[in-house]
């Protein structure tokens, strides 16, 4: 057995180096992105099956009475792993769900169900800046995620059945732009396009 976990233990620190790669957190791979995202999935994956292994091994040493194996990097490779995967995942998954919100009628918009998705990615891009060196992967899904976040009550506001046509003109007054939600053209990119998440608290008074 000893030797087995010992080629075991090398396996995971192998694997502990190959997911420390400055490639998973440089920008330049943003364009990248399915590549990556395979890669560390993989990475994740080969992970996970010598976890497995390490925890069969210990418990056959418990079993025998045996010292159990510190297996040296296994808890820092777990985190370094699963927060890469985590963060090339998130990023995949929110811009798909942003490319079907940003097209979506104004009128059919969901804010509340985009308001908690929203929190949900805010949450992981914070704890994968508190966690993970600085890097542009992660920053691009906060920044993306903070637009939406600051979006979803002027949408609230501006999809309020209650608000009177005055209103609709004193927020264009205040942020100086024409539109109409109404309209069958105007989406979530257009309200998104005007810019106007500054106006947030102003536009919630006025519709409350």
């Amino acid at each position: 057995m000893n030797g087995r976990v010992l080629h075991l233990d090398t396996e995971i620190n192998e694997i502990f180096e190959k997911a420390q790669d400055k490639k998973y957190l440089a920008g330049e791979n943003l364009a990248n992105i399915e590549d990556m995202i395979v890669e560390v999935n993989a990475i994740e994956a080969h992970f996970k099956d010598l976890e497995t292994k390490a925890e069969k091994y210990n418990h056959q040493q418990q079993v025998l009475d045996m010292p159990q194996t510190v297996f040296e990097f296994l808890d820092e490779a777990r985190t370094e792993i699963t927060l890469r995967a985590l963060m090339w995942n998130s990023l995949k998954k929110w811009n798909e769900m942003k490319q079907d919100w940003v097209t979506m009628q104004f009128a059919k918009i969901d804010p509340q169900m985009i308001a908690k998705e929203a929190d949900k990615y805010f949450a992981i891009a914070m704890r994968l800046e508190k966690t993970l060196d600085p890097n542009p992967i992660q920053e691009q899904l906060k920044e993306a995620v903070a637009a939406f976040k600051e979006a979803m009550p002027i949408v609230k506001a501006l999809g309020n059945n209650m608000l009177q046509p005055k209103h609709v003109e004193e927020i264009k007054d205040l942020v100086k732009k024409d539109f109409d939600v109404h309209k069958e053209d105007f989406t979530l990119k257009s309200l998104l396009d005007l810019d106007i998440n500054a106006f947030q608290e102003q536009i919630v008074s006025i519709s409350n």
